[in-house]
Protein backbone atom coordinates (compact mmCIF):
# COMPACT_ATOMS: atom_id res chain seq x y z
CA UNK A 1 0.00 0.00 0.00
CA UNK A 2 2.84 2.24 0.92
CA UNK A 3 4.37 1.56 -2.66
CA UNK A 4 1.29 2.30 -4.48
CA UNK A 5 0.77 5.29 -2.34
CA UNK A 6 4.00 7.20 -3.75
CA UNK A 7 3.39 5.88 -7.29
CA UNK A 8 0.03 7.87 -7.44
CA UNK A 9 1.50 10.62 -5.01
CA UNK A 10 4.43 10.53 -8.13
CA UNK A 11 1.83 10.76 -10.95
CA UNK A 12 -0.24 13.30 -9.42
CA UNK A 13 2.92 15.56 -9.48
CA UNK A 14 3.51 14.69 -13.32
CA UNK A 15 7.49 14.01 -12.38
CA UNK A 16 7.37 10.18 -12.85
CA UNK A 17 4.45 9.98 -16.42
CA UNK A 18 5.47 13.88 -17.71
CA UNK A 19 2.07 14.15 -19.10
CA UNK A 20 2.15 14.65 -23.39
CA UNK A 21 0.35 17.63 -24.95
CA UNK A 22 -2.42 15.13 -26.11
CA UNK A 23 -2.90 14.52 -21.60
CA UNK A 24 -4.25 11.03 -22.35
CA UNK A 25 -1.51 8.96 -19.77
CA UNK A 26 -1.49 11.08 -17.28
CA UNK A 27 -4.79 11.98 -16.97
CA UNK A 28 -6.00 8.30 -17.66
CA UNK A 29 -3.59 7.67 -15.09
CA UNK A 30 -5.05 9.87 -12.55
CA UNK A 31 -8.45 9.37 -13.29
CA UNK A 32 -8.91 5.75 -13.18
CA UNK A 33 -5.84 4.61 -10.50
CA UNK A 34 -6.77 6.81 -7.52
CA UNK A 35 -9.90 4.62 -6.40
CA UNK A 36 -8.00 1.39 -6.55
CA UNK A 37 -5.01 2.81 -4.90
CA UNK A 38 -7.28 4.50 -2.27
CA UNK A 39 -8.67 0.82 -1.51
CA UNK A 40 -5.05 -0.36 -1.52
CA UNK A 41 -4.27 1.98 1.05
CA UNK A 42 -7.15 1.80 3.44
CA UNK A 43 -7.14 -2.04 3.45
CA UNK A 44 -3.74 -2.73 2.92
CA UNK A 45 -2.57 -0.10 5.88
CA UNK A 46 -5.30 -1.94 8.10
CA UNK A 47 -4.29 -5.54 7.11
CA UNK A 48 -0.34 -4.32 7.65
CA UNK A 49 -1.26 -3.12 11.00
CA UNK A 50 -3.40 -5.80 12.46
CA UNK A 51 0.13 -8.66 11.03
CA UNK A 52 2.15 -7.15 12.93
CA UNK A 53 0.63 -6.81 16.72
CA UNK A 54 -2.78 -8.45 16.46
CA UNK A 55 -3.51 -8.06 20.68
CA UNK A 56 -2.62 -4.20 20.00
CA UNK A 57 -5.53 -1.71 19.26
CA UNK A 58 -3.90 1.16 18.47
CA UNK A 59 -1.89 -0.16 15.59
CA UNK A 60 -4.99 -0.37 13.66
CA UNK A 61 -6.22 2.62 14.25
CA UNK A 62 -3.29 4.48 13.90
CA UNK A 63 -3.29 2.50 10.16
CA UNK A 64 -6.97 3.94 10.07
CA UNK A 65 -6.40 7.29 10.43
CA UNK A 66 -2.99 6.88 8.22
CA UNK A 67 -5.24 5.58 5.59
CA UNK A 68 -7.90 8.13 5.87
CA UNK A 69 -5.10 10.73 5.57
CA UNK A 70 -3.51 9.49 2.45
CA UNK A 71 -7.18 9.24 0.90
CA UNK A 72 -7.69 12.69 2.01
CA UNK A 73 -4.65 13.60 0.21
CA UNK A 74 -4.47 11.96 -3.03
CA UNK A 75 -8.21 13.38 -3.70
CA UNK A 76 -6.99 17.01 -3.01
CA UNK A 77 -4.20 16.26 -5.43
CA UNK A 78 -6.57 14.94 -8.74
CA UNK A 79 -8.89 17.80 -7.26
CA UNK A 80 -6.02 20.56 -7.92
CA UNK A 81 -4.96 18.71 -11.16
CA UNK A 82 -8.18 18.79 -13.11
CA UNK A 83 -9.74 21.78 -14.78
CA UNK A 84 -13.08 22.47 -16.85
CA UNK A 85 -15.82 21.75 -14.00
CA UNK A 86 -18.93 20.38 -14.44
CA UNK A 87 -22.77 21.38 -15.71
CA UNK A 88 -25.41 20.21 -14.81
CA UNK A 89 -28.19 20.02 -16.81
CA UNK A 90 -31.66 21.53 -16.52
CA UNK A 91 -33.22 21.73 -19.96
CA UNK A 92 -32.18 20.81 -23.54
CA UNK A 93 -32.69 18.76 -26.09
CA UNK A 94 -30.47 15.97 -24.46
CA UNK A 95 -31.49 16.35 -21.02
CA UNK A 96 -35.45 15.54 -22.77
CA UNK A 97 -34.10 12.81 -24.47
CA UNK A 98 -32.11 10.88 -21.26
CA UNK A 99 -35.35 11.41 -19.00
CA UNK A 100 -37.55 9.64 -22.42
CA UNK A 101 -35.05 6.84 -22.32
CA UNK A 102 -35.70 6.74 -17.83
CA UNK A 103 -39.43 6.89 -18.58
CA UNK A 104 -39.17 4.20 -21.10
CA UNK A 105 -37.22 2.15 -18.90
CA UNK A 106 -39.44 2.73 -15.81
CA UNK A 107 -36.39 4.27 -13.83
CA UNK A 108 -35.82 7.61 -12.04
CA UNK A 109 -33.02 9.97 -13.05
CA UNK A 110 -32.69 13.20 -10.62
CA UNK A 111 -29.75 14.64 -12.69
CA UNK A 112 -27.97 14.72 -15.54
CA UNK A 113 -23.92 16.42 -14.96
CA UNK A 114 -21.72 16.97 -18.56
CA UNK A 115 -18.12 17.07 -17.32
CA UNK A 116 -16.16 19.52 -19.51
CA UNK A 117 -12.63 19.96 -21.00
CA UNK A 118 -12.30 15.99 -20.88
CA UNK A 119 -9.82 14.84 -23.87
CA UNK A 120 -11.11 12.20 -26.75
CA UNK A 121 -9.16 9.06 -24.48
CA UNK A 122 -11.60 9.62 -22.24
CA UNK A 123 -14.54 9.83 -23.90
CA UNK A 124 -17.29 7.99 -21.22
CA UNK A 125 -20.60 7.76 -19.44
CA UNK A 126 -21.35 7.01 -15.93
CA UNK A 127 -24.54 6.17 -13.65
CA UNK A 128 -24.02 6.40 -10.08
CA UNK A 129 -26.80 4.44 -8.20
CA UNK A 130 -26.73 6.23 -5.00
CA UNK A 131 -28.01 9.73 -6.23
CA UNK A 132 -29.52 8.43 -9.93
CA UNK A 133 -27.29 10.88 -11.46
CA UNK A 134 -26.05 10.06 -14.95
CA UNK A 135 -22.27 11.98 -15.89
CA UNK A 136 -21.24 12.42 -19.48
CA UNK A 137 -17.89 13.58 -20.61
CA UNK A 138 -18.08 16.43 -23.39
CA UNK A 139 -15.57 14.22 -25.25
CA UNK A 140 -18.10 11.27 -25.59
CA UNK A 141 -20.81 13.85 -26.67
CA UNK A 142 -18.70 16.03 -29.39
CA UNK A 143 -17.09 12.59 -30.66
CA UNK A 144 -20.05 10.17 -30.86
CA UNK A 145 -22.87 10.47 -33.17
CA UNK A 146 -26.52 11.45 -31.99
CA UNK A 147 -27.43 7.61 -33.01
CA UNK A 148 -24.19 6.26 -31.28
CA UNK A 149 -24.47 8.55 -28.01
CA UNK A 150 -28.35 8.01 -27.31
CA UNK A 151 -27.08 3.78 -27.26
CA UNK A 152 -24.42 4.73 -24.84
CA UNK A 153 -26.52 6.93 -22.74
CA UNK A 154 -29.59 4.38 -23.02
CA UNK A 155 -26.98 1.72 -21.39
CA UNK A 156 -26.12 4.09 -18.75
CA UNK A 157 -29.84 4.35 -17.70
CA UNK A 158 -30.22 0.62 -18.18
CA UNK A 159 -28.01 0.10 -14.70
CA UNK A 160 -30.73 1.56 -13.23
CA UNK A 161 -32.71 -1.07 -13.75
CA UNK A 162 -29.71 -3.38 -12.39
CA UNK A 163 -30.85 -3.99 -8.58
CA UNK A 164 -27.78 -6.18 -8.21
CA UNK A 165 -25.61 -3.20 -8.68
CA UNK A 166 -24.05 -3.19 -4.99
CA UNK A 167 -23.46 -6.90 -4.39
CA UNK A 168 -19.60 -7.30 -5.34
CA UNK A 169 -19.44 -4.04 -2.66
CA UNK A 170 -20.94 -5.73 0.26
CA UNK A 171 -19.14 -8.62 -0.56
CA UNK A 172 -15.64 -6.96 -0.01
CA UNK A 173 -17.31 -4.77 3.20
CA UNK A 174 -18.67 -8.42 4.31
CA UNK A 175 -14.82 -10.49 3.49
CA UNK A 176 -12.97 -7.16 5.15
CA UNK A 177 -14.83 -7.42 8.33
CA UNK A 178 -14.34 -11.27 8.34
CA UNK A 179 -10.48 -10.70 8.23
CA UNK A 180 -10.94 -8.02 10.82
CA UNK A 181 -12.63 -10.51 13.06
CA UNK A 182 -10.20 -13.84 12.73
CA UNK A 183 -7.42 -11.32 13.59
CA UNK A 184 -9.15 -10.16 16.79
CA UNK A 185 -10.53 -13.20 18.17
CA UNK A 186 -8.06 -16.41 17.08
CA UNK A 187 -5.37 -17.11 19.03
CA UNK A 188 -1.97 -15.70 17.58
CA UNK A 189 -0.70 -19.55 16.92
CA UNK A 190 -3.37 -19.92 14.59
CA UNK A 191 -1.88 -19.48 11.39
CA UNK A 192 -4.57 -21.20 8.42
CA UNK A 193 -6.72 -18.60 8.77
CA UNK A 194 -4.51 -16.30 6.91
CA UNK A 195 -3.81 -18.78 3.56
CA UNK A 196 -7.70 -19.51 3.76
CA UNK A 197 -8.64 -16.04 3.41
CA UNK A 198 -6.52 -15.10 0.79
CA UNK A 199 -7.88 -17.83 -1.15
CA UNK A 200 -11.58 -16.62 -0.42
CA UNK A 201 -10.27 -13.17 -1.05
CA UNK A 202 -8.94 -14.03 -4.44
CA UNK A 203 -12.96 -15.86 -4.90
CA UNK A 204 -14.46 -13.22 -4.21
CA UNK A 205 -12.22 -10.85 -6.62
CA UNK A 206 -13.54 -12.95 -9.53
CA UNK A 207 -16.67 -13.68 -8.24
CA UNK A 208 -17.19 -9.66 -8.49
CA UNK A 209 -15.72 -9.40 -11.20
CA UNK A 210 -17.84 -11.69 -13.33
CA UNK A 211 -21.30 -10.31 -11.43
CA UNK A 212 -19.78 -6.55 -13.05
CA UNK A 213 -19.21 -7.99 -16.43
CA UNK A 214 -23.21 -9.74 -16.66
CA UNK A 215 -24.64 -6.05 -15.21
CA UNK A 216 -23.06 -4.61 -19.05
CA UNK A 217 -24.10 -7.31 -20.80
CA UNK A 218 -28.15 -6.94 -19.26
CA UNK A 219 -27.28 -2.66 -19.50
CA UNK A 220 -26.30 -3.33 -23.51
CA UNK A 221 -29.37 -5.46 -23.98
CA UNK A 222 -31.83 -2.01 -21.87
CA UNK A 223 -29.61 0.06 -24.61
CA UNK A 224 -30.80 -1.91 -27.46
CA UNK A 225 -34.41 -1.95 -26.24
CA UNK A 226 -34.84 1.35 -25.36
CA UNK A 227 -33.54 2.78 -28.39
CA UNK A 228 -34.54 -0.45 -30.22
CA UNK A 229 -31.06 0.27 -32.61
CA UNK A 230 -28.41 -2.34 -31.02
CA UNK A 231 -26.33 -1.97 -34.45
CA UNK A 232 -25.74 1.86 -32.73
CA UNK A 233 -24.76 0.69 -29.89
CA UNK A 234 -22.68 -1.44 -31.10
CA UNK A 235 -21.11 1.14 -33.41
CA UNK A 236 -20.63 3.36 -29.97
CA UNK A 237 -18.46 0.50 -28.18
CA UNK A 238 -16.63 0.47 -31.56
CA UNK A 239 -15.97 4.36 -31.70
CA UNK A 240 -14.91 4.14 -27.73
CA UNK A 241 -12.21 1.56 -28.48
CA UNK A 242 -10.72 3.72 -30.80
CA UNK A 243 -11.12 7.28 -29.28
CA UNK A 244 -9.96 5.27 -25.96
CA UNK A 245 -7.16 3.37 -27.52
CA UNK A 246 -8.25 -0.08 -26.04
CA UNK A 247 -8.16 -3.21 -27.64
CA UNK A 248 -11.61 -5.11 -29.00
CA UNK A 249 -10.58 -8.15 -27.31
CA UNK A 250 -9.03 -8.90 -24.06
CA UNK A 251 -6.87 -12.11 -23.25
CA UNK A 252 -7.62 -15.11 -21.34
CA UNK A 253 -6.38 -13.47 -17.79
CA UNK A 254 -7.42 -10.18 -18.13
CA UNK A 255 -11.06 -11.59 -18.96
CA UNK A 256 -11.75 -13.24 -15.92
CA UNK A 257 -10.27 -10.34 -13.60
CA UNK A 258 -11.56 -7.18 -15.67
CA UNK A 259 -15.29 -5.52 -14.75
CA UNK A 260 -15.94 -5.21 -17.63
CA UNK A 261 -16.08 -7.71 -21.14
CA UNK A 262 -14.03 -7.36 -23.83
CA UNK A 263 -16.06 -4.50 -26.74
CA UNK A 264 -16.25 -8.10 -29.65
CA UNK A 265 -17.82 -9.73 -26.45
CA UNK A 266 -20.41 -7.47 -26.19
CA UNK A 267 -20.94 -6.65 -29.45
CA UNK A 268 -21.53 -10.45 -30.18
CA UNK A 269 -23.52 -10.75 -27.47
CA UNK A 270 -25.63 -8.37 -28.76
CA UNK A 271 -25.97 -9.69 -31.43
CA UNK A 272 -26.74 -13.28 -30.50
CA UNK A 273 -29.68 -11.19 -28.20
CA UNK A 274 -31.45 -9.07 -31.29
CA UNK A 275 -30.39 -11.65 -33.74
CA UNK A 276 -28.21 -9.96 -35.59
CA UNK A 277 -25.32 -11.83 -37.71
CA UNK A 278 -22.26 -11.91 -36.02
CA UNK A 279 -20.16 -11.11 -38.97
CA UNK A 280 -21.88 -7.41 -39.52
CA UNK A 281 -21.57 -6.90 -35.67
CA UNK A 282 -17.90 -7.17 -35.76
CA UNK A 283 -17.71 -5.24 -39.16
CA UNK A 284 -19.56 -2.31 -37.63
CA UNK A 285 -17.19 -2.76 -34.41
CA UNK A 286 -14.21 -2.14 -36.51
CA UNK A 287 -15.27 0.59 -38.07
Amino acid sequence: PLLAGAICFLILRARLVPEPESGSMGQLLRRHLLPEVGLVLFFGLLTMSMALDSQNWRLPIAAFALGITLGVGLFWLAKRRKHGGSTMLESGGLRDRIMELARSAGVRVNRITILRNWSRGEANAAAWYPGRQIFITDSLLSELTKREADAVLAHEVGHFRDTRFRLPMKLYYAFALLYIMCHLFLPESSVWPESFLALVAFGLMLFGARIMRKREFRADQWAAFLTQDPLGMIAGLGRLARLRVLPLEWGPIEGSILSHPSFRRRALYLARHCHIAEAQALAILQD
